[in-house]
């Protein structure tokens, strides 16, 4: 297990958590902030058309949150074009959004 400890952490009165238990929750949980950044990435946000059923989220061995959301979108000829997003869900609570063709 990895930790990062700062100098306040260590005068301060919590415990002291791996860097695998940093992000609370299960990885379903993480799902809708996904979508909300994926669909914030879009040319026509309100054309995003979730796959519901074959969205996966994971917990990654470093602790990190893994979501594939399969979803489909118009580009900026009003054709609807299948897409793959990966979001991944840092220990430090950012968010990674990749957006791939399919």
């Amino acid at each position: 297990e990895r930790f990062f400890v700062s100098q306040n952490d260590l005068s301060g009165n919590k415990p002291l958590k791996a860097e695998s238990q940093q992000l609370e929750g299960e990885p379903h949980e993480y799902i809708q902030a996904c979508r909300d950044n994926v669909q914030n990435t879009l040319q026509y946000p309100s054309s995003f058309d979730q796959e519901v059923l074959s969205t996966t989220a994971r917990k990654m061995p470093s602790g990190n949150i893994e979501v594939i959301m399969p979803f489909n979108a118009k580009n900026g000829f009003g054709n609807e074009i299948p897409q793959t997003a990966r979001c991944l869900i840092t220990t430090d609570r950012k968010i990674e959004v990749t957006v791939v063709n399919r």
